[in-house]
């Protein structure tokens, strides 16, 4: 099942190449689909949540599931 979060500090493609980079290193199945607009990332697979929230905060774009 699809998750979607909510992440700070997207503000272009290099910023969603870097998120895209953090989460595959933290959640390689997870396939996120980055909408710079929105700040929104899509993951078609999410098994540990905390990895991927925890390497996106390194990586200076903090996150939450979106509700």
């Amino acid at each position: 099942m699809p998750t979607t979060l909510n992440v700070s500090n997207i503000q272009c493609e290099a910023c969603a190449r870097r998120v895209t980079a953090a989460i595959e290193k933290a959640e390689p199945a997870a396939h996120p689909k980055v909408d710079v607009a929105s700040g929104k990332v899509t993951l078609a697979a999410a098994s540990d949540m905390a990895a991927i929230l925890a390497a996106l905060a390194k990586a200076g774009y903090p996150a939450s599931v979106s509700p």
